[in-house]
C-alpha cells in the first residue's frame, strides 16, 4: 500500500485538500484520514474512502493549525514519517503571515528546504506556498458564490470591488480571505474560516475547472495539484 502525508496548516486547508482529493480519486481503492495536531497530540477527526487494511493507497492530512508549524512539523517528524511507510510527504501553507513584523516568505527558500529534507531523508517531500492565501484559488472559480446566493453574479461581484475578478490576477490580491468576506457580506453573509465556512465553501468549489483549466494559469495551483497527482496509485 502506497502511503501520502500531507502538512496543512488549518483547517480550510485540510477541507480543500480532502475535497480535492476524493474528486481526484473517485475511482480508486483509497482511505483519507483527516488528523489534527492538537497540545502536541496527533488526534484522527476524520476518515473517507475505505479501511485501511483493505485500502491499496493510504492519504493522511494534518492539520498543525499554524502556518509557521507545517515545515517545522516536516523537518522534526520527516525521519519518522519514512520510518512508518509514507512514500511522500508534501505540505500546504500561506504566503501571507496576517503581521507586518514578519518578514514575506520565500517560495524559493522553502523549496530548497524541501529539497534539502528529501535528499537527506530520501523521501519525496514537496511544500506550496499559496499566494498570498489559499482562498486566492477559490477566486479562480468565482462562480461557487451563486451557492451562497444568486444574487452574486459576476456584475455584482465586480461592483462590490471595483473590478472584474473574471480579468484578475488572484495572486495579486492583498488578503484573499478578506475579499470573499466583502463580497459575501455585500448580500448579508460573511466567511470566517470557521469549520462550517470551511465545509461549505469546500463543496461550492469547482474543482474540475481548478484542475483542468485554471492551472494552466496558476503556477502555484499546478505545483499543488502535481504533488496531487503524484501521490495517487
Amino acid at each position: 500500500m502506497r502511503k501520502t502525508l500531507f502538512i496543512v496548516e488549518g483547517q480550510t486547508e485540510q477541507v480543500f485538500v480532502s475535497k480535492f482529493l476524493e474528486h481526484l480519486v473517485a475511482l480508486a481503492q483509497y482511505s483519507l484520514t483527516l488528523v489534527k495536531l492538537h497540545g502536541g497530540e496527533l488526534i484522527n477527526v476524520g476518515q473517507r474512502g475505505f479501511p485501511e487494511d483493505v485500502a491499496t493507497h493510504h492519504i493522511r492530512i494534518v492539520d498543525v493549525g499554524n502556518d509557521e508549524k507545517v515545515n517545522s512539523f516536516i523537518s522534526e517528524n520527516v525521519e519518522e514519517f519514512k520510518r512508518k511507510g509514507f512514500d511522500s510527504v508534501f505540505g500546504l501553507r500561506d504566503r501571507f503571515t496576517g503581521s507586518s513584523t514578519r518578514k514575506p516568505i520565500n517560495p524559493e527558500a522553502v523549496d530548497s528546504f524541501a529539497k534539502n529534507l528529501e535528499k537527506t531523508f530520501d523521501i519525496q517531500v514537496g511544500i506550496t506556498i499559496a499566494i498570498e492565501e489559499l482562498e486566492a484559488w477559490f477566486l479562480l472559480v468565482p462562480e461557487f458564490f451563486m451557492c451562497y446566493s444568486t444574487a452574486l453574479t459576476n456584475e455584482k461581484i465586480s461592483n462590490v470591488l471595483g473590478f472584474d475578478i473574471q480579468d484578475t490576477d488572484v495572486e495579486t490580491i492583498t488578503h484573499p480571505a478578506q475579499t470573499i468576506s466583502k463580497i459575501l457580506k455585500s448580500v448579508g453573509l460573511d466567511y470566517k474560516k470557521r469549520l462550517d465556512d470551511s465545509y461549505k465553501i469546500a463543496e461550492a468549489i469547482d474543482y474540475e475547472t481548478l484542475y483542468l483549466q485554471k492551472t494552466l494559469i496558476n503556477p502555484t495551483l499546478k505545483k499543488f495539484v502535481d504533488q496531487l497527482e503524484s501521490a495517487l496509485p
